[in-house]
């Protein structure tokens, strides 16, 4: 559902604005700002300065908060119409409804309100800022004010601007020039240490002596140990039975399989464990080794016995299993062992494809501290993705969203339906 908000003043006699913006001319592409009229003699901060007046009022400033609710639309024109903050929507098809009082008696001082954070982020989990992708939609409007505010509530109170906002503006679609602040000129560049390969001796050690063992001598060891006993079996009934062995390999070969198989999901809950959305490791940590010896053994699984099943509802539950979100009995189909590189960040909804050899990769190295990063991978209804393409952390394919074979789908990219 999107969601406007609105606070109406308690008193009903006093008038409203409607939302909706006349333009009445370019702004000024030097300062963008509208130039006052030539009539205009209130002080600049007259409204405030009324503001503050009615708070310490008796009674104080009260307003009732009230709320828009429709449904998301499902064509993007009609729905990018609906997320233009500048036009507001049919109070006949989209009653405001009143949740409740807002009262106000109490004014800060100018250093407590410099220190209040107003930031949409902040919410619960239900409610969510409409994100864009792009400068042309509506929606970028109201996203990328939200990114400001904080921008400027940083600057106000002279705190360094991170380093990951100072990217965000060099690198927006719309450039911001912050050179005629003096705070944001005064801020000098946060200096990156180059720690990302810095690792002690004995994690040199244990990576060019034990983990290459643990990589491939270990999962080789765990396969025996798991095919032994229906081998025995087999050899037994050929023994003693008398079973034609060329009648028993087949049945030794499928069950052997989904043994190893149910095998690297238990070695996956306790080596890897299970990763959360926009979590973080560092590169050299224990978290990662463990990463690395299941990665090895699901390899090993693979070719024995599971990328025959790739394509499958076998090859989905296997998924499921080790903590995908994958809608089996909607459609769902999946035909890469690429998938299942971090499972646990892969989902994909009713008749969503994944296109064999297709990699969908649940973590990404970004290098900042020496850290790797997870991001969830979501294919959305009737989505697509291609043979052989590349999927990296944070990608949505939208309802219907194709992505081509052999393409590359770039961290958090939007891919959408044509």
């Amino acid at each position: 559902m999107y969601v406007k908000f609105k606070l109406r003043p308690y008193d009903e006699s006093i008038g409203e604005d409607s939302g909706k913006v006349k333009p009445i001319g370019i702004l000024p592409p030097e300062t963008g700002a509208i130039p006052r009229a030539e009539n205009e003699t209130r002080p600049l901060l007259f409204l405030a300065d009324d503001f503050q007046r009615r708070v310490n009022s008796p009674g104080g400033v009260r307003y009732i908060f009230q709320l828009q609710v429709r449904p998301v639309p499902h064509d993007e024109a009609i729905s990018d119409i609906a997320l233009d903050c500048t036009k507001p929507w049919d109070e006949n098809e989209f009653p405001y409804i009143d949740i409740g009082e807002i009262s106000i008696d109490q004014n800060l001082t100018s250093q407590e309100s410099e220190r209040l954070e107003f930031n949409p982020f902040l919410r619960c989990h239900e409610v969510d800022v409409i994100r864009a992708s792009s400068c042309a939609q509506s929606a970028s409007i109201d996203h990328g004010r939200s990114l400001i505010y904080e921008i400027c509530q940083h600057l106000r109170n002279g705190e360094p601007l991170p380093e990951a906002w100072r990217i965000f503006i060099e690198q927006s679609d719309v450039k911001v020039d912050l050179s005629g602040c003096p705070m944001a000129a005064a801020l000098e560049k946060n200096e990156v240490k180059e720690v990302t390969l810095e690792r002690t001796w004995y994690q040199t050690s244990w990576a060019i002596f034990a983990q290459p063992l643990l990589q491939t001598v270990l999962p080789y060891f765990l396969v025996g140990l798991i095919i032994f006993a229906p081998l025995n079996w087999v050899l037994f009934l050929k023994d003693t039975k008398k079973f034609p062995l060329h009648w028993l390999l087949p049945i030794f070969w499928v069950t052997s399989g989904i043994m190893v198989a149910l095998a690297c999901v238990v070695a996956k809950w306790i080596l890897v464990g299970k990763k959360k959305e926009g979590e973080t490791v560092l590169l050299w940590s224990k978290g990662v080794f463990m990463d690395t010896i299941w990665q090895a053994f699901r390899t090993l699984v693979g070719d024995y016995f599971m990328e025959m099943t790739s394509g499958s509802v076998l090859f989905g539950l296997w998924m499921k299993l080790m903590g995908s979100e994958i809608e089996l009995n909607q459609g769902a189909y999946v035909d890469s062992m690429g998938a299942a590189l971090n499972p646990e960040m892969v989902g994909i909804e009713r008749g969503g494809c994944v296109g064999r050899e297709a990699l969908l990769f649940g973590h990404i190295y970004e290098g900042d501290g020496g850290k790797v990063k997870f991001g969830k991978i979501r294919v959305g209804e009737g989505g697509f993705v291609g043979s052989r393409a590349v999927v990296m952390p944070g990608v949505i394919v939208e309802t219907g969203g194709n992505l081509s074979a052999l393409s590359l789908a770039m961290k958090e990219e939007i891919i959408k339906s044509r």
